[in-house]
């Protein structure tokens, strides 16, 4: 990766070698990455000066990224709402969440809207049944509609009331 401002060139690099350490090396037996930088497009600092050794973080991160570790999705947040948080991942999200009897506090706010596909009709004893069951066994009631046939389930999420709103910063007072 290189990224370039005015008359600096600032490179990043880590080949699969880097990244696993070379096995006869003193400064470069551990996991690590190279750095370069230009000025003026001359050399300040080249990729073989240093080893800059990744930390825990990094390399867990790093794995995680390339799928290394199972049970372990990357998805990234920065400046992420939470359309963003389940967007696209409805289905997998709403697996392990348990309806609450106290709508007071509930984190989340799950509305359903169910269309019949065309020339097609929804059983009302389907959908008593599937209401039932989210009663008996707490499973939400959005997860349980998208078993229908011939239908699309549409689901909003919003935050709960359980979901404190965002504090606001109050400026200080000039003394």
């Amino acid at each position: 990766m290189t990224i370039k401002y005015k008359n600096f060139e600032w490179s990043f690099g880590c080949s699969p070698s880097d990244f696993l350490g070379h096995k006869n090396s003193k400064l470069g037996a551990h996991p690590h990455f190279h750095f370069q930088m230009r000025i003026n497009g001359l050399r300040f600092v080249d990729y073989g000066d240093y080893h800059f050794a990744f930390i825990p973080y990094d390399l867990f991160i790093l794995k995680v990224k390339r799928k290394e570790i199972p049970g372990i999705r990357y998805q990234e947040t920065l400046g992420a709402g939470m359309n963003d948080f389940m967007n696209g991942l409805l289905d997998s999200r709403l697996r392990g969440i348990q309806s609450t009897s106290n709508a007071d506090s509930a984190s989340l706010r799950m509305s359903s809207v169910v269309l019949a596909d065309k020339g097609t009709t929804l059983s009302g004893d389907e959908i008593a049944d599937l209401m039932e069951e989210s009663e008996r066994t707490g499973v939400p009631k959005a997860v349980l509609l998208r078993r229908l046939k011939n239908a699309k389930v549409h689901t909003i999420i919003e935050p709960g009331p359980g979901v404190p709103e965002k504090a606001i910063r109050t400026p200080r007072k000039r003394r």
